[in-house]
């Protein structure tokens, strides 16, 4: 059921249609953001919705905000016919390609896979190599970006959710764990109109890897069903419908965790060969897909990580020596350095390198005297710098409960409760929650978790669940 289906305002598609003109002025027109155009019709028309209502409405009407050039460019490089070259026609959203799969990634010799059942994935390989080219080519401008920097604006919101239900059904809340899926189902709706190159990465990717983790194939087949349906409703024509098809039709016929494994080893390795012919192998992004997979792989290679590490910490050393030791980009490498070589508990790349602690209070030190951050609260901070600045309070109270580390633990944990919320703060507090309750700091444990609930159940979302599930205690 759509959200839009359930908020007092709008009730029903007209009051939408008869304000899609005034709608697309102020949007399309006059360029607004977003927030700004819920507050002009808010406060000119009356007209109350959500966020989340206006950008599935977006994506009924077939609306796609980009940036001017952007814009242009996307209207230039859909009208025009298929461009051919070494690598085969390439196009982007709402186009079928046929994009070939690099040699070292031959699945029918990589994988122990039945022939006859490979056509799905063979499919879902190639819509998933299409959106990435499509992306890196209409939406987010990959080749003109430096190597320090990632496409940022995406909230991976879905993804949490979807790992706290997990969570919640491996230790017996069946009630919260339906809860928070259900949640996960309405922000797919943000997630498709999004349309963010991290949305294919977390859809096709990343939760049929948790989902494997958790032994939970039949959660997965009801997402992937749940997107499937989704997609062809409101928007047949979006790159993930291709790649959500493939994959129901897949799984269906190879129901079992040993077979989400091997399609999520040969996809990051599509996804990671994509991005080093179009960045190259030392760009941040390139490091940020591989320690992605890391992340998600319940026994990620040692080695792997070791190599990713290495890089990251010559990534950053460039970016200081490039953009100055405080420049937002520089110090996100060195956190994601820091993260990747606590994550798999590798040594220090210097034996006379500074402490974790220390390494991170520097990161802060100059996060916090940037000038544009010296005089204001981390919640009026850019998304990027917010990103650091929890993450590091996260890592170090992460590193200090495993240590038995009282005293600090609790410093930094104090810090991490009260840093912003928004963006990955859910699924940090969801490890930490874990940590906590293995060492037996239940309190602090249950600190977490009560923030994390409040964070996670808004209250647009908390509307809409109440509702759904006292209609279906009536029917």
């Amino acid at each position: 059921m759509s959200i839009t289906t359930l908020m007092a305002t709008p009730s029903k598609p007209a009051d939408w249609e008869v304000l899609k003109p005034v709608i697309k002025n102020l949007y399309l027109g006059d360029n607004l953001r977003l927030q700004d155009v819920i507050s002009v019709m808010r406060e000119t028309h009356q007209f109350r919705a959500t966020a989340r209502m206006y950008k599935t409405q977006f994506l009924k009407w077939g609306w796609h905000k980009y940036d001017t050039a952007n814009r242009i460019k996307w209207q230039e490089s859909t009208s025009r016919s298929p461009r051919k070259g070494k690598k085969g026609v390439r196009r982007g959203y709402g186009t079928t390609v046929e994009v070939p799969l690099p040699k070292r990634l031959n699945i029918f010799q990589t994988a122990a896979l039945d022939a006859s059942k490979s056509q799905p994935l063979l499919r879902v390989m190639a819509s998933f190599r299409n959106f990435i080219l499509g992306s890196s080519e209409q939406k987010h401008g990959w080749l003109l970006q430096s190597p320090f920097t990632k496409p940022s604006g995406y909230n991976s919101v879905m993804i949490s959710h979807l790992m706290g239900a997990l969570l919640q059904f491996q230790e017996g809340r069946v009630s919260q764990g339906g809860r928070l899926l259900r949640a996960a189902f309405l922000e797919l709706e943000a997630v498709i109109a999004n349309g963010h190159i991290a949305s294919v990465w977390d859809c096709c990717v990343a939760i049929p890897q948790v989902a494997a983790n958790y032994d939970r194939v039949d959660v997965l087949l009801i997402f992937l069903r749940h997107l499937t349906a989704f997609c062809s409703r409101y928007s047949p024509d979006h790159p993930m419908s291709p790649a959500a098809e493939s994959l129901v039709a897949f799984f269906q016929s190879t129901p079992s965790n040993a077979s989400i494994s091997d399609y999520t080893t040969l996809a990051w390795r599509l996804w990671t060969d994509t991005l080093t012919s179009l960045v190259g192998e030392g760009s941040i992004l390139t490091l940020h897909a591989h320690r992605a997979y890391l992340i998600i792989h319940p026994s990620p290679p040692t080695t792997i990580a070791a190599s990713v590490l290495q890089k990251y910490t010559s990534l950053a050393q460039k970016a200081s020596s490039t953009l100055g030791n405080s420049h937002t980009s520089t110090l996100a490498i060195e956190f994601e350095a820091l993260l990747t070589q606590s994550r798999f508990q590798l040594h220090e790349p210097d034996s006379n390198s500074p402490h974790l602690y220390t390494r991170l209070r520097s990161i802060l030190s100059r996060l916090s005297s940037k000038p544009e951050n010296y005089t204001r609260a981390p919640e009026c901070w850019k998304q990027e710098d917010r990103q650091i600045f929890r993450g590091c309070w996260f890592l170090g109270a992460m590193h200090a409960v495993k240590a038995g580390d009282v005293i600090t633990s609790r410093e930094f944990l104090t810090e991490f409760l009260a840093a912003p919320s928004d963006g990955e703060w859910v699924q940090y507090a969801m490890r930490l929650e874990h940590v906590l309750n293995s060492v037996g700091e239940v309190v602090e444990s249950d600190k977490v978790r009560q923030k994390r609930e409040s964070v996670q159940f808004s209250r647009d979302v908390t509307e809409v669940l109440t509702q759904v599930e006292e209609e279906a205690r009536v029917t």
